[in-house]
């Protein structure tokens, strides 16, 4: 039947079209708005065919409802299947396709998005307690490096000093971002998480730098006492306390999801992803140490191994925290998360949208991200429609803690001028 025909042809877009605007879009309603009248011709002549000709038969068709607005100009088809999704006051011609727009959930629509975030407690109490081991295994070897005179396991018990003040910073940090916005910090205080990170790995870099000096000072002077039988028990103790820390801390590093969108999964967590990279680092110099003093034990006149081995892992810390560091940096300046060509070129395809401009993509921390879009649309367009779907739109793309969609009448000739649209295009 017509109208079960029509009501198939669903619509995603929000462009209404009245019949003085007919003209200015019959290239796009041409074809099929000929046959579509061409339809509903046949379907009245059947309909009266059937009333005088066959008295029963026309109760075949009776749940077609023709309605013609002869001063409008508006031509509506209604059935039962339809009778919820549309009203007299709704438009008939919305787009190129449709006569009916389909809804897209108004009653879910919503700007942000429900974030999966860290359970905080549960991160806490982990945190806790690498921080708790992290703590008894510092003193244990900086006893242990004392008395046996090495470097190595002094560099290593630095580093595990290290990963509790990055532990303590990173409690500190998720403790400031439950905190809610105020009217000076309208966004919160996630970006907590990302200074925090900063800070914590700045505090391996600079370590690993105290260190290197340290080495190359002893490589210089020859300056060599070292036990390597003690060397190897605090090494050996250095690996298993950071292998369980990295047990603790890859339960925080879970990544969860709850059905919908999972947006601030703790392995995103920049702070965590910070205590991991201290916990690797430690676990690489306890290794670099082991190595060492089997050297040694081997070799009593190779006593020098104990300072290459601190070089060659000092550097290779470093190097292991970079991406880390580059992640703070990046957040910290508001880098875009993603390359915003993909998402343009999806806005681009609502009908009406004549113009972008004005993408702004950043993030407060990993997985919260801010989005906000300048959409011009021609004058007759639905905007709130095309605010939901343009939304809905970038939800699908990315996952969202804000965002905003600001909608403004096309005009051409003032955005060709001004300077800042013509800039800010996309």
């Amino acid at each position: 039947m017509v109208d079960q025909m029509d009501a198939q042809i669903k619509s995603r877009r929000g462009c209404r079209l009245e019949p003085s605007e007919s003209s200015f879009c019959s290239n796009i309603f041409s074809v099929r708005l000929r046959f579509k009248l061409l339809k509903e011709r046949i379907c009245i002549l059947i309909f009266f065919f059937f009333v005088f000709i066959d008295s029963e038969g026309w109760m075949f068709i009776v749940t077609i409802v023709l309605t013609v607005d002869f001063s409008s100009g508006k031509l509506i088809l209604e059935d039962s299947v339809c009778e919820d999704h549309h009203s007299e006051d709704s438009p008939l011609l919305i787009n190129v396709n449709d006569c009916f727009r389909e809804s897209l959930g108004d009653a879910h629509f919503h700007c942000h998005n429900s974030l999966v975030t860290i359970e905080d407690s549960n991160a806490f109490k982990r945190l806790i307690w690498a921080s708790l081991f992290c703590f008894i295994f510092m003193i244990a070897e900086l006893i242990g490096g004392y008395l046996a005179d090495s470097l190595a396991v002094m560099t290593d018990a630095a580093h595990l000093f290290s990963d509790l003040i990055g532990f303590l910073i990173s409690i500190l940090a998720l403790w400031l971002a439950k905190k809610s916005s105020t009217k000076y910090m309208n966004y919160g205080y996630y970006r907590a998480e990302v200074v925090g990170a900063f800070l914590s790995v700045l505090t391996i870099w600079f370590l690993a730098a105290v260190f290197l000096v340290l080495a190359l000072k002893r490589l210089y002077k020859e300056e060599y006492n070292i036990d390597a039988d003690a060397m190897i028990i605090v090494a050996s103790l250095g690996l298993v306390v950071n292998i369980v820390m990295g047990a603790i801390l890859h339960g925080v590093c879970h990544t969860h999801s709850h059905g919908g969108v999972t947006a601030t999964a703790t392995s995103d967590n920049i702070n965590v992803r910070a205590a991991a990279a201290h916990v690797l680092g430690d676990l690489l110099q306890s290794f670099g140490v082991l190595i060492a003093a089997t050297v040694v034990k081997i070799f009593p006149d190779a006593q020098a191994a104990d300072p290459i081995c601190t070089l060659v892992f000092s550097v290779i810390i470093i190097f292991t925290t970079a991406r880390v560091a580059r992640d703070s940096v990046w957040l910290l300046m508001q880098g875009s998360p993603i390359g915003r060509d993909k998402i343009v070129l999806e806005l681009r395809k609502i009908v009406g949208v004549k113009h972008i401009h004005d993408v702004n993509i950043w993030a407060l921390s990993p997985g919260r991200n801010i989005v906000t879009v300048h959409l011009a649309v021609d004058d007759y367009c639905d905007k709130d429609f095309i605010v939901q779907s343009a939304t809905t739109l970038i939800k699908s793309q990315i996952p969202v803690f804000s965002c905003t969609v600001q909608v403004e009448n096309y005009l051409g000739e003032e955005i060709n001028v001004c300077k800042q649209c013509r800039l800010r295009e996309c």
